[in-house]
């Protein structure tokens, strides 16, 4: 926004420098015929050539800051660039947020608050952790297990017949052999689920510890635990105090450059009506090219002046923008 009031501030001195030209042809003809000093027109081309001059050194400055913004960015950078232009009509000169209301917003909404604020908390959880060392320990757990194995293997009976032992009996003068009964197995791999299921084995276990001759440790390690929260409380409210402390001090900025901004837009108008009524008056011959000169000057740095306390006070505000989270360029 800065960039395109460059250009508004050259359009002034092309318009300037325009009636200043008409001012330099006009001495010019008077001192063809000897109607006035040569010294009068050669101050005033003197003067013009030094508007000229800073017509271009603005005109540099206006692309330097183009490139500037186009490396801020990151996109290319395009010489025909233009960016939103902020004039004085549509600029409020009221802030509506008072220093108070604005450090309880930022305190809600700032992640730097936020951030210390969890850093307490977790240290207040610690002073906890700590002071659990001090009470007995009941654990309880369990297992559950199984083996399996690649050569396990069980026999299933396939068929059963009689045969002839080697026992007998004398029927007689007969030996009459006794008859038993035999049975044919199979070999067979048992599976991994008969395995899982029969080998498995359950256990559990209870246990109690009592703390008795680690009391120091663990009184050490509480009033370590109580520094590291102290420390903690004492960061988030430095946190809180120098934020407090930064918004009153933007907000007091913020009011200088409003004052300023106020007194340089009644000064500009002041200075432009001074140089209205020189022009006339020179143009008349009432005064020489030196008052003239002063009158031009004067409007010149008042209307400088102005641009750059105008866009001092929209920086301004943008800063406690931030502090109440609203970056909008409206």
């Amino acid at each position: 926004m800065r960039r395109n009031d460059v250009t508004k501030e050259n359009k002034c001195r092309y318009q300037k420098n325009f009636n200043q030209g008409k001012q330099v042809e006009r001495l010019n003809t008077m001192n063809e015929v000897g109607a006035i000093a040569p010294a009068l027109l050669y101050d005033l081309k003197g003067q013009l050539a030094n508007d000229e001059l800073s017509i271009v050194t603005n005109r540099n400055a206006l692309n330097s800051s183009k490139l500037l913004l186009a490396q801020l960015m990151n996109v290319p950078y395009n010489g025909n660039l233009e960016v939103e232009q902020i004039t004085a009509d549509t600029l409020n000169i009221q802030y509506d947020n008072q220093p108070a209301t604005l450090y309880e917003l930022s305190v809600k909404q700032l992640a730097l608050v936020k951030a210390a604020e969890f850093r307490r908390l977790s240290a207040e959880k610690g002073v906890k952790v700590a002071r659990s060392l001090y009470y007995p320990t009941v654990g309880l757990s369990g297992s559950y297990n199984t083996n399996y194995s690649n050569a396990a293997r069980r026999d299933l009976p396939l068929s059963t017949v009689e045969v002839a032992s080697d026992d007998y009996v004398q029927v007689g003068n007969d030996k009459v052999p006794v008859m038993t009964k035999r049975t044919d197995y199979i070999s067979q791999k048992i599976s991994y689920s008969d395995q899982f299921n029969n080998n498995y084995n359950t256990s559990v276990f209870l246990s109690v510890s009592i703390p008795i001759l680690n009391g120091f440790t663990a009184k050490n390690r509480v009033a370590l635990a109580k520094i590291a929260l102290k420390n903690a409380e004492i960061s988030a409210q430095t946190v809180k105090t120098q934020l407090s402390q930064n918004i009153e001090q933007a907000y007091f900025n913020m009011t200088a450059a409003r004052d300023r901004y106020r007194t340089l837009v009644q000064q500009v108008s002041d200075f432009s009506e001074s140089f209205r009524t020189a022009e006339v008056r020179f143009e008349a011959g009432a005064i020489n090219q030196v008052d003239y000169l002063i009158a031009k000057n004067n409007v010149d740095r008042a209307r400088t002046n102005l641009i750059s306390a105008k866009y001092d006070y929209i920086f301004r505000t943008k800063i406690l923008d931030y502090y109440k989270n609203d970056l909008s360029l409206d």
